[in-house]
Formats: C-alpha cells, sequence, structure tokens
C-alpha cells in the first residue's frame, strides 16, 4: 500500500473527508427531491415483507443459472464481451504501468475521499438510505423500491464477487515486485490471500448504477451520471495499484448484470444498461420500455 493511504487519518484530513461526505448528502437528498414519482411498481417488497429477504436467495439462484435460457444472440455478445476482456487483459501490466507512472496526490485523494467510497458502502448505502427515506416520507412506493433494488443488487454483487475472487485467485498488483498480471492460483490453492479478480469494488458500484438508471428509465442524466460514478469508482481501484484493469472490466460487467437483473425483475417495464431480452449482457445507448 502507498504512503499516502495511511489511516488513521490526520484530524484536517478527516475534517475536509466530512465537509465532502456531507456535501454529497446534500446532493442525495436534492437528487431525490429532482426525481419525481414514476408510476408504482406490480413487484414491491418491503422491509416488514419476508419476502424480501428471501428474495435475496431466489434472486441470487436465478441469476446463477439464467445462462441456460440464453439464445444464439446473447453467446455472441458473451464472447465479445470475453474477447474484449481478454485483449484488456493481455495490456494489464502496460495499463498498469501507465496509470503508476501517471499517478499523483491529487489521483490519490479523488480515490480515497470520493470514488473508493462510491463503491464500497460509505456513500452508497446512506444514499440508498436517502432514497428509502424520501419515498417513505412522500409516500412513493417506487422510490422506497429502488433503495431495497439497490441494496440487493449491491449485496448479491460483493457475495458473486467474493465467489468469484476465490475461484480463481488471481495476484493484486501490490502483492508481486514486480507485479505480474499472469499469477493465478486457481480454486484449490488453500489460501484465501490472491483475490484481484474481478474487482468487488466495482462489481457493487456498478450493480446499484444499474438499478437507479432502471428505476428512471426516462431520465438519461440519471443513467449517464449512475454509470459515470460506477466508472470512476473502477478506475480508482487501478489508480490505487489494488486492481488490474481486467478486474475492473470484469466487475464492470457482473455488477451491471446483477443489477439489470434486479431491475427487470422488480422496476416492470424497464431494461437498461447491458441486458437483452433473454438477459445476457449487451451494450446499447438508451433506454427500451418493454
Amino acid at each position: 500500500m502507498n504512503e499516502g493511504m495511511q489511516y488513521p487519518l490526520p484530524d484536517h484530513e478527516l475534517m475536509t473527508f466530512g465537509r465532502r461526505a456531507m456535501l454529497f448528502f446534500h446532493f442525495s437528498i436534492f437528487y431525490c427531491i429532482l426525481l419525481p414519482a414514476q408510476d408504482q411498481p406490480d413487484h414491491f417488497y418491503d422491509l416488514d415483507n419476508k419476502r424480501y429477504y428471501i428474495s435475496y436467495l431466489s434472486d441470487a439462484g436465478e441469476i446463477a443459472i439464467s445462462s441456460g435460457s440464453w439464445k444464439g444472440k446473447d453467446w455472441a455478445v458473451f464472447g465479445a464481451l470475453t474477447a474484449t476482456g481478454a485483449v484488456i487483459y493481455l495490456f494489464d501490466r502496460d495499463i498498469h504501468s501507465f496509470v503508476q507512472d501517471n499517478r499523483t496526490a491529487t489521483s490519490d485523494r479523488f480515490s480515497k475521499y470520493f470514488a473508493d467510497p462510491l463503491s464500497n458502502g460509505l456513500y452508497t448505502i446512506p444514499v440508498l438510505g436517502i432514497f428509502y427515506a424520501s419515498g417513505a416520507l412522500g409516500n412513493n412506493r417506487h422510490q422506497k423500491n429502488i433503495a431495497l433494488t439497490g441494496l440487493k443488487a449491491f449485496l448479491l454483487g460483493g457475495g458473486a464477487a467474493f465467489i468469484t475472487k476465490n475461484i480463481f485467485q488471481r495476484h493484486r498488483p501490490d502483492q508481486d515486485e514486480p507485479p505480474d498480471p499472469y499469477l493465478w492460483e486457481g480454486p484449490f490453492s488453500g489460501g484465501w490471500e490472491y483475490n484481484s479478480f474481478p474487482s468487488a469494488h466495482t462489481t457493487m458500484a456498478f450493480a446499484v448504477a444499474s438499478v437507479i438508471s432502471a428505476g428512471y428509465k426516462d431520465k438519461a442524466w440519471v443513467g449517464i451520471s449512475s454509470y459515470t460514478l460506477a466508472t470512476l469508482a473502477g478506475i480508482s481501484r487501478v489508480n490505487e495499484s489494488e486492481h488490474w484493469l481486467s478486474d475492473v472490466f470484469a466487475g464492470a460487467i457482473l455488477g451491471t448484470y446483477i443489477g439489470s437483473f434486479s431491475g427487470r425483475k422488480y422496476l416492470p417495464g424497464t431494461r437498461t444498461g447491458m441486458v437483452m431480452q433473454s438477459g445476457i449482457p449487451s451494450f446499447y445507448v438508451g433506454y427500451i420500455i418493454d
């Protein structure tokens, strides 16, 4: 780890962090105010409804076996994404070197105080809480549903990334000298030390971004803002030498897949981000009403 990332933070850095956190929360409240009520969803769970908690398990199972319903077009898209990831993988070392050679104190501060909290839950969970509280106060079931669906996607994304990490057991950039992107221990290494692939922070950031985008499909700026913030969160992981770019790319695909699945299921009439009719990730621009 770099010297600029040590804890605990000095008092003046804590004050700066606090100010920025407050600004972010104020922005979130303003964000909720700007988003008027949508049509009420058909699938609505609340915190006092046990079906919401049961749905964590059922949704995880559905996501795990969803590839069984992919069609030829879906497999073609999967192949294209895999090929893109493979190209990035080939250049992981060069990309990492370039980023580290151009790393600055400003980029470290941006990662530490803004991008990282977007993906590790420090900002994300409170923002979803603000969404829920705003919906409860305004009797807006749709907004509450976005918050609960976003929380579920966040946690399912983290769980999926954790399992995948410990299957592949890839070395992080900061675990070897010199960093080697081609070191993988595999599922039978007997340890938990190597867990670079995929980036869990990026997975969770894109999962929540996909849900929020799906919830406000008629507001393009919401989708653009959400995915931009998720992308910054992912790039920060490369800046901090915690991940290779291919880890971040894989996390973005996995997170968007999970978040888009949740958006399609619990925010009816939407399809956003990277999901085709049978569920496979696919890049396209805009929002489609089923």
